[in-house]
């Protein structure tokens, strides 16, 4: 056989090979594909959860220097299929970095091309959106999630598609959790929002699944005569019907500008900044929040 004849076995063995020996593995016959562009996030509801901490600043959208930040959003995720949740199928981390508590759509904001310095939005911002999202009654207090807010908006990529919204939303930082604090129940999200501490003075915060003394419920601008209604506020918020259980625990009205010695001292009657909480009576810790806890056990360390 000529070498030009064995050159041409040659080519067609390995054309037989290339195509039939992928076939004979599985691989298939090679398709020829389009790319698909992914779907643009259409704009959060109220009760859906961020499932990533915010970029802060990373919005499209800026308002007098204000920083806006963005984050993926999606169903809130849990791990307890007795939640209020929907329940993803399959998560084993938690993923719920915040949750979404009003929006407002068609919010005439310039591009973020403002060269300016951008700061945290004021907590009053979304005052009211806490209240309402937690059905909250307890006035004149405020619930200390207030203080955990921040502003998120449209992302490039969704403010080029003409979306125009910015939400109020909760967050906990780079802490995951299951569930949604709007359940006003035990168990991960309230540990995580939970305003806890270790006195003595400074009291030093702590999440509330840590060992802890302190857990303070909210705060507000009021007299000295307002033990009544933190001790209302408490039996509300941890459906214990003696908030005390028993003397374990102290029900206690802290001004914020009390001494140093003892940060957890009654206000002397003026009006001032106060906080409603409760402290243990004696040497005990606790390792979870009290909120929706009821009348089971207390959660010592």
């Amino acid at each position: 056989m000529s070498r030009r004849a064995w050159g041409a076995v040659v080519v067609a063995v390995s054309l037989i090979v290339a195509v039939v020996v992928p076939v004979a593995l599985g691989l298939g016959r090679p398709r020829a594909g389009v790319a698909v562009r992914a779907p643009i996030p259409t704009p959060p509801q109220v009760g859906e959860c961020l499932h990533a901490p915010v970029l802060v600043g990373g919005s499209a959208l800026t308002l007098v220097g204000i920083s806006i930040g963005t984050a993926p959003v999606g169903p809130c995720k849990t791990g307890d299929a007795g939640s209020a949740s929907v329940s993803i199928p399959g998560p084993t981390t938690p993923e719920n970095y915040g949750e979404i508590l009003s929006v407002i759509a068609d919010v005439l904001f310039s591009s973020a091309a403002s060269s300016d310095p951008q700061a945290t939005p004021e907590p009053g911002w979304c005052r009211e959106s806490v209240e309402a999202y937690l059905e909250w009654t307890a006035k004149p207090w405020t619930p200390v999630l207030t203080d955990s807010t921040w502003v998120v908006g449209p992302t490039d990529e969704q403010y080029r598609t003409g979306q125009r919204w910015i939400a109020c939303a909760v967050l906990s930082g780079d802490r995951g959790y299951f569930g949604s604090v709007r359940e006003s129940r035990s168990g991960p999200a309230a540990d995580v929002y939970g305003r806890c501490g270790n006195r003595p003075a400074p009291v030093v915060r702590v999440w509330c699944s840590q060992p802890h003394n302190v857990e303070v419920f909210a705060f507000g601008v009021v007299d000295d005569g307002t033990q009544d209604s933190c001790t209302r506020l408490i039996t509300e918020r941890t459906g214990m019907t003696d908030p005390t259980a028993d003397g374990m625990l102290q029900v206690r009205i802290v001004a914020t500008n009390s001494s140093a010695d003892d940060p957890w001292t009654s206000s002397d009657g003026r009006i001032q900044s106060v906080t409603c909480g409760i402290r243990v009576a004696g040497d005990g810790l606790l390792i979870a929040s009290l909120v929706g806890r009821g009348d089971g056990p207390l959660p010592w360390a």
